[in-house]
Protein backbone atom coordinates (compact mmCIF):
# COMPACT_ATOMS: atom_id res chain seq x y z
CA UNK A 1 0.00 0.00 0.00
CA UNK A 2 0.86 3.27 -0.84
CA UNK A 3 2.16 5.63 1.73
CA UNK A 4 -1.17 8.21 0.76
CA UNK A 5 -3.14 5.21 1.29
CA UNK A 6 -1.31 4.38 4.44
CA UNK A 7 -2.30 8.17 5.65
CA UNK A 8 -5.40 8.03 4.48
CA UNK A 9 -6.44 5.00 6.54
CA UNK A 10 -4.68 6.66 9.65
CA UNK A 11 -6.54 9.35 8.95
CA UNK A 12 -10.09 7.79 8.16
CA UNK A 13 -10.56 9.25 4.68
CA UNK A 14 -11.31 7.02 1.85
CA UNK A 15 -8.54 6.61 -0.72
CA UNK A 16 -8.99 7.72 -4.34
CA UNK A 17 -7.27 4.85 -6.37
CA UNK A 18 -5.47 5.84 -9.51
CA UNK A 19 -6.17 2.15 -11.05
CA UNK A 20 -10.11 2.36 -10.54
CA UNK A 21 -11.50 4.94 -12.63
CA UNK A 22 -15.33 6.51 -12.52
CA UNK A 23 -16.08 4.11 -15.39
CA UNK A 24 -15.02 1.00 -14.30
CA UNK A 25 -16.48 -1.93 -15.99
CA UNK A 26 -19.46 -3.22 -13.57
CA UNK A 27 -18.03 -6.84 -14.06
CA UNK A 28 -15.72 -5.88 -11.26
CA UNK A 29 -18.10 -6.57 -9.09
CA UNK A 30 -18.16 -10.56 -10.39
CA UNK A 31 -15.80 -12.14 -7.43
CA UNK A 32 -16.74 -9.54 -4.67
CA UNK A 33 -20.27 -10.59 -5.52
CA UNK A 34 -19.50 -14.31 -5.23
CA UNK A 35 -17.29 -13.97 -2.09
CA UNK A 36 -20.46 -12.63 -0.96
CA UNK A 37 -22.75 -15.14 -1.33
CA UNK A 38 -20.14 -17.79 -0.50
CA UNK A 39 -19.30 -16.11 2.80
CA UNK A 40 -23.23 -15.66 3.67
CA UNK A 41 -24.39 -19.11 2.66
CA UNK A 42 -21.10 -20.76 4.33
CA UNK A 43 -21.53 -18.53 7.81
CA UNK A 44 -25.11 -19.67 7.89
CA UNK A 45 -24.46 -23.53 6.57
CA UNK A 46 -21.82 -23.37 9.43
CA UNK A 47 -24.31 -21.88 12.16
CA UNK A 48 -27.15 -24.53 11.17
CA UNK A 49 -24.72 -27.58 11.73
CA UNK A 50 -23.02 -26.46 15.04
CA UNK A 51 -26.63 -25.40 16.63
CA UNK A 52 -27.55 -28.49 15.95
CA UNK A 53 -24.20 -30.30 17.09
CA UNK A 54 -24.33 -28.37 20.69
CA UNK A 55 -27.86 -28.93 21.24
CA UNK A 56 -27.15 -32.57 20.51
CA UNK A 57 -24.97 -32.48 22.90
CA UNK A 58 -27.15 -30.53 25.35
CA UNK A 59 -29.09 -33.28 25.35
CA UNK A 60 -27.34 -35.91 25.62
CA UNK A 61 -25.84 -34.15 28.97
CA UNK A 62 -29.15 -34.39 30.51
CA UNK A 63 -29.82 -37.37 29.67
CA UNK A 64 -26.37 -38.28 31.49
CA UNK A 65 -28.53 -36.18 34.38
CA UNK A 66 -24.64 -33.59 34.85
CA UNK A 67 -25.97 -30.69 32.33
CA UNK A 68 -25.05 -27.27 33.85
CA UNK A 69 -27.26 -24.94 32.67
CA UNK A 70 -28.12 -21.08 32.80
CA UNK A 71 -30.74 -19.49 35.43
CA UNK A 72 -33.46 -17.39 34.78
CA UNK A 73 -31.36 -14.69 35.79
CA UNK A 74 -28.48 -14.92 33.44
CA UNK A 75 -26.20 -15.96 35.73
CA UNK A 76 -24.76 -19.78 35.86
CA UNK A 77 -25.48 -21.87 38.87
CA UNK A 78 -21.26 -22.00 39.78
CA UNK A 79 -19.17 -19.18 40.58
CA UNK A 80 -16.66 -18.73 38.30
CA UNK A 81 -15.85 -15.22 36.78
CA UNK A 82 -15.69 -16.52 33.16
CA UNK A 83 -18.31 -18.95 33.37
CA UNK A 84 -20.88 -16.86 35.36
CA UNK A 85 -21.45 -14.19 31.79
CA UNK A 86 -23.73 -15.45 29.68
CA UNK A 87 -23.30 -17.05 26.39
CA UNK A 88 -23.93 -13.78 24.31
CA UNK A 89 -21.76 -11.88 26.61
CA UNK A 90 -19.17 -14.19 25.93
CA UNK A 91 -19.91 -14.29 22.18
CA UNK A 92 -19.42 -10.51 22.20
CA UNK A 93 -16.54 -10.43 24.05
CA UNK A 94 -14.83 -12.87 21.56
CA UNK A 95 -15.73 -10.33 18.80
CA UNK A 96 -14.68 -7.38 20.84
CA UNK A 97 -11.17 -9.77 21.16
CA UNK A 98 -10.86 -10.49 17.51
CA UNK A 99 -11.19 -6.72 16.69
CA UNK A 100 -8.52 -5.70 19.43
CA UNK A 101 -5.95 -8.28 17.73
CA UNK A 102 -6.50 -6.68 14.69
CA UNK A 103 -6.04 -3.43 16.10
CA UNK A 104 -3.08 -4.24 17.52
CA UNK A 105 -1.83 -5.89 14.58
CA UNK A 106 -1.55 -2.73 12.81
CA UNK A 107 0.74 -1.12 15.16
CA UNK A 108 3.18 -3.97 14.02
CA UNK A 109 4.91 -2.66 11.65
CA UNK A 110 5.87 -6.15 10.69
CA UNK A 111 2.67 -7.18 10.17
CA UNK A 112 2.01 -4.19 7.44
CA UNK A 113 2.24 -5.96 4.22
CA UNK A 114 -0.16 -8.39 5.42
CA UNK A 115 -2.91 -5.94 6.93
CA UNK A 116 -2.77 -3.64 4.32
CA UNK A 117 -3.54 -6.65 1.67
CA UNK A 118 -6.04 -8.24 3.83
CA UNK A 119 -7.57 -6.24 6.33
CA UNK A 120 -8.68 -2.96 3.88
CA UNK A 121 -11.57 -3.40 1.90
CA UNK A 122 -11.28 -2.18 -1.70
CA UNK A 123 -10.92 -4.17 -5.14
CA UNK A 124 -7.36 -3.51 -5.58
CA UNK A 125 -7.39 -5.96 -2.72
CA UNK A 126 -8.06 -9.78 -2.56
CA UNK A 127 -11.64 -10.27 -1.72
CA UNK A 128 -10.93 -11.80 1.88
CA UNK A 129 -10.37 -7.75 2.60
CA UNK A 130 -13.97 -7.62 2.39
CA UNK A 131 -14.21 -9.45 5.92
CA UNK A 132 -10.80 -8.61 7.21
CA UNK A 133 -11.80 -4.84 6.28
CA UNK A 134 -14.85 -5.24 8.75
CA UNK A 135 -12.34 -5.80 11.99
CA UNK A 136 -10.17 -3.26 11.12
CA UNK A 137 -10.25 0.26 13.00
CA UNK A 138 -8.43 3.28 12.42
CA UNK A 139 -7.52 5.10 15.54
CA UNK A 140 -8.56 4.34 19.49
CA UNK A 141 -11.23 6.48 19.17
CA UNK A 142 -12.94 4.39 15.90
CA UNK A 143 -11.80 0.59 17.90
CA UNK A 144 -13.29 2.05 20.86
CA UNK A 145 -16.67 3.80 19.92
CA UNK A 146 -17.44 0.66 17.82
CA UNK A 147 -16.92 -1.54 20.37
CA UNK A 148 -18.76 -0.06 23.09
CA UNK A 149 -21.61 0.80 20.79
CA UNK A 150 -21.53 -3.38 20.20
CA UNK A 151 -21.04 -4.28 24.18
CA UNK A 152 -24.55 -1.99 24.49
CA UNK A 153 -26.80 -4.17 22.62
CA UNK A 154 -24.83 -6.75 21.03
CA UNK A 155 -25.12 -9.43 24.17
CA UNK A 156 -29.05 -9.01 24.18
CA UNK A 157 -29.62 -9.65 20.64
CA UNK A 158 -26.94 -12.26 21.12
CA UNK A 159 -29.18 -13.90 23.54
CA UNK A 160 -32.35 -12.79 21.52
CA UNK A 161 -31.31 -14.67 18.38
CA UNK A 162 -28.84 -16.97 19.67
CA UNK A 163 -25.33 -17.15 19.88
CA UNK A 164 -25.08 -19.22 15.73
CA UNK A 165 -27.48 -16.81 14.49
CA UNK A 166 -25.67 -14.11 15.63
CA UNK A 167 -22.51 -15.05 13.96
CA UNK A 168 -24.21 -16.01 10.79
CA UNK A 169 -25.76 -12.81 10.34
CA UNK A 170 -22.67 -10.75 11.75
CA UNK A 171 -19.99 -12.23 9.27
CA UNK A 172 -22.41 -11.91 6.26
CA UNK A 173 -23.35 -8.14 7.03
CA UNK A 174 -19.56 -7.00 7.43
CA UNK A 175 -19.13 -8.71 3.32
CA UNK A 176 -22.10 -7.45 2.28
CA UNK A 177 -21.37 -3.74 3.62
CA UNK A 178 -17.95 -3.98 1.58
CA UNK A 179 -20.17 -4.72 -1.32
CA UNK A 180 -22.79 -2.46 -1.03
CA UNK A 181 -19.66 0.22 -0.64
CA UNK A 182 -18.19 -1.06 -4.28
CA UNK A 183 -21.40 -1.65 -5.98
CA UNK A 184 -22.15 1.95 -4.68
CA UNK A 185 -18.89 3.90 -6.65
CA UNK A 186 -19.61 2.00 -10.08
CA UNK A 187 -23.00 2.79 -9.67
CA UNK A 188 -22.56 6.18 -9.47
CA UNK A 189 -19.59 6.39 -11.22
CA UNK A 190 -17.02 7.59 -8.65
CA UNK A 191 -13.36 5.97 -7.90
CA UNK A 192 -13.23 3.13 -5.80
CA UNK A 193 -12.93 3.65 -2.09
CA UNK A 194 -11.52 1.51 0.57
CA UNK A 195 -13.26 0.77 3.63
CA UNK A 196 -12.88 -0.18 7.10
CA UNK A 197 -14.40 -0.50 10.14
CA UNK A 198 -17.47 -2.78 11.96
CA UNK A 199 -20.00 -0.08 10.73
CA UNK A 200 -21.74 -2.42 8.78
CA UNK A 201 -22.04 -5.13 10.79
CA UNK A 202 -23.62 -2.83 13.88
CA UNK A 203 -25.87 -1.00 11.20
CA UNK A 204 -27.29 -4.48 10.43
CA UNK A 205 -27.51 -5.65 14.18
CA UNK A 206 -29.47 -2.25 14.49
CA UNK A 207 -31.80 -3.24 11.95
CA UNK A 208 -32.78 -6.05 13.71
CA UNK A 209 -33.20 -4.44 16.24
CA UNK A 210 -35.33 -1.90 14.91
CA UNK A 211 -38.40 -4.67 13.30
CA UNK A 212 -37.91 -6.54 16.33
CA UNK A 213 -38.84 -3.64 18.94
CA UNK A 214 -39.67 -0.87 17.08
CA UNK A 215 -39.76 1.21 20.34
CA UNK A 216 -36.22 0.52 22.15
CA UNK A 217 -34.47 3.23 23.53
CA UNK A 218 -31.35 4.01 21.99
CA UNK A 219 -28.68 7.09 22.22
CA UNK A 220 -25.74 8.15 20.36
CA UNK A 221 -22.57 6.98 21.87
CA UNK A 222 -21.17 9.04 24.23
CA UNK A 223 -23.05 12.17 23.46
CA UNK A 224 -25.59 10.84 25.78
CA UNK A 225 -22.97 11.17 28.84
CA UNK A 226 -22.92 15.05 28.07
CA UNK A 227 -26.53 15.58 27.04
CA UNK A 228 -28.84 13.36 28.25
CA UNK A 229 -30.91 11.95 25.26
CA UNK A 230 -32.73 8.93 23.73
CA UNK A 231 -35.26 8.18 21.00
CA UNK A 232 -36.87 4.86 19.16
CA UNK A 233 -34.80 2.35 17.34
CA UNK A 234 -37.12 3.42 14.26
CA UNK A 235 -36.45 6.99 14.55
CA UNK A 236 -32.88 6.22 15.17
CA UNK A 237 -32.97 3.87 11.94
CA UNK A 238 -34.93 6.50 9.97
CA UNK A 239 -32.32 9.16 10.55
CA UNK A 240 -29.12 7.50 10.27
CA UNK A 241 -30.58 6.27 7.05
CA UNK A 242 -31.68 9.39 5.67
CA UNK A 243 -28.10 11.12 6.52
CA UNK A 244 -26.50 8.03 4.93
CA UNK A 245 -28.41 8.80 1.60
CA UNK A 246 -27.99 12.11 1.88
CA UNK A 247 -23.91 11.60 2.10
CA UNK A 248 -24.16 9.10 -0.71
CA UNK A 249 -25.52 11.17 -3.19
CA UNK A 250 -23.54 14.54 -2.42
CA UNK A 251 -20.37 12.25 -2.18
CA UNK A 252 -19.16 12.56 1.46
CA UNK A 253 -16.45 11.07 1.77
CA UNK A 254 -15.96 10.91 5.85
CA UNK A 255 -17.50 7.88 6.00
CA UNK A 256 -18.80 4.76 3.91
CA UNK A 257 -22.38 5.79 3.54
CA UNK A 258 -22.96 3.18 0.76
CA UNK A 259 -21.55 0.02 3.44
CA UNK A 260 -23.64 1.74 6.33
CA UNK A 261 -26.70 1.74 3.95
CA UNK A 262 -25.61 -1.91 2.84
CA UNK A 263 -25.95 -3.12 6.41
CA UNK A 264 -28.68 -1.82 8.21
CA UNK A 265 -30.82 -3.34 4.93
CA UNK A 266 -29.64 -6.02 4.86
CA UNK A 267 -30.51 -6.40 8.71
CA UNK A 268 -33.98 -4.88 8.29
CA UNK A 269 -34.61 -7.57 5.39
CA UNK A 270 -33.10 -10.10 6.98
CA UNK A 271 -35.53 -9.14 10.17
CA UNK A 272 -38.62 -8.68 8.26
CA UNK A 273 -38.47 -11.44 5.32
CA UNK A 274 -35.56 -13.36 5.37
CA UNK A 275 -35.04 -14.94 9.22
CA UNK A 276 -38.24 -17.02 8.62
CA UNK A 277 -37.55 -18.90 5.39
CA UNK A 278 -33.60 -18.96 6.13
CA UNK A 279 -33.37 -19.97 10.33
CA UNK A 280 -36.84 -22.05 10.13
CA UNK A 281 -37.28 -23.82 6.18
CA UNK A 282 -33.47 -23.65 5.12
CA UNK A 283 -32.18 -24.45 8.06
CA UNK A 284 -34.67 -27.46 8.88
CA UNK A 285 -34.25 -28.78 5.22
CA UNK A 286 -30.01 -28.71 5.57
CA UNK A 287 -30.28 -30.63 9.21
CA UNK A 288 -32.85 -33.16 7.75
CA UNK A 289 -30.01 -33.75 4.99
CA UNK A 290 -27.09 -33.51 7.74
CA UNK A 291 -28.88 -36.04 10.12
CA UNK A 292 -29.15 -38.72 7.49
CA UNK A 293 -25.43 -38.25 6.28
CA UNK A 294 -24.71 -38.27 10.08
CA UNK A 295 -26.73 -41.02 11.11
Amino acid sequence: MTEELRLAFKQRRFYRSGRNSPNESPLILIKPLLFTVGVTASAFFAAFLYSYEKWRAIFKQLHKGNYKHENFNGQMDYKDLWNSTTTGQKLIMGIIAANLCVFGLWQMNIARSVMDRYFISWTGNPVASMLGGSFSHVGQYHFGVKMYVLWSFGPHLAHTLGVEQFSAVYLSAGVIASFASMAACIALKRPMVSSVGASGCLMALIGIMGVSNPDARFSIALVDMIVPHSFTAKHGIMGMMAVDIVGLLMGWRLIDHAGHLGGIIFGLLYAKYGQKPIWGTARKAVLEKYKDIRG
